[in-house]
């Protein structure tokens, strides 16, 4: 396929290069003119039509984009459950955060996976030692591969941690969180700075960095996007 275009491309370079070194004269006949803007027209319509597939396909493609506000539904408090049986609580009072990863292109982004890759301190200082790139959930289709296809102009949520109203931790929602991995999958729950990045099999990656702020209360937790200074310290770090 390649050769076949740069073969195309010699050909009308060609007749480009015939065509300049000819010119079209007052004296020229009618028909000389008629041959010469033909000749210039199926120029035209030969580069349309070596050009044109990867054009469309360009057009075509998926386009992840991340989306984030601090209100629901990207932020989810969930209620404690109370056992009737028992009488005591089975799940705790707690907070979810998840990005919403919609597909603004115009085909199927297929085999995404969204990855929380690096955790920074607040400082701004030194990354977290202790962490590496883990793979994370998608609400809408939890399996051990951690990839979902997402349609086109729609989106899915990624989580990315929670906590509740007994933890002093974050937990990280990544894929098989029980497995052990040799890393702090809850680190202490505090400011910090994380780098999230989506790839997908035939999209574009993308990445962002946010600023976590943590508050008092179990649920007074804010996501907001890394400014211009802050990502430049940041991205020394790596």
């Amino acid at each position: 396929m390649q050769n076949a275009v740069v073969e195309q491309i010699g050909a009308i370079s060609s007749q480009l290069r015939e065509l300049s070194q000819k010119g079209l004269k007052i004296q020229d006949s009618p028909l000389d003119i008629l041959i010469a803007i033909g000749t210039l027209g199926a120029v035209f319509v030969a580069l349309f039509a070596t050009f044109w597939p990867n054009i469309s396909r360009w057009c075509k493609r998926p386009l992840l984009t991340f989306e984030f506000e601090n209100e629901e539904p990207f932020c989810r408090k969930i209620p404690n459950i109370l056992d009737p049986k028992t009488g005591k609580i089975s799940r705790l009072n707690s907070y979810y955060v998840r990005l919403r990863i919609k597909n603004a292109g115009h085909s199927i982004a297929r085999n995404c996976k969204g990855k929380l890759v690096v955790i920074a301190h607040k400082d701004l200082k030194s990354l977290r030692q202790d962490f590496d790139p883990v793979v994370l959930r998608w609400v809408g289709n939890y399996n051990s591969s951690g990839v979902l296809d997402i349609n086109s102009q729609e989106y899915e949520y990624l989580d990315v941690f929670n906590t509740n109203e007994k933890s002093d931790r974050f937990h990280i929602a990544a894929i098989d969180y029980s497995i052990p991995r040799g890393i702090t999958m809850d680190p202490q729950r505090d400011d910090y700075f994380v780098l999230v990045t989506v790839h997908s099999e035939n999209a574009d990656p993308i990445s962002k960095i946010y600023k976590i702020i943590s508050g008092s209360n179990y649920d007074d937790v804010k996501l907001t996007n890394a400014s211009k200074n802050e990502k430049r310290k940041f991205y020394k770090l790596l």
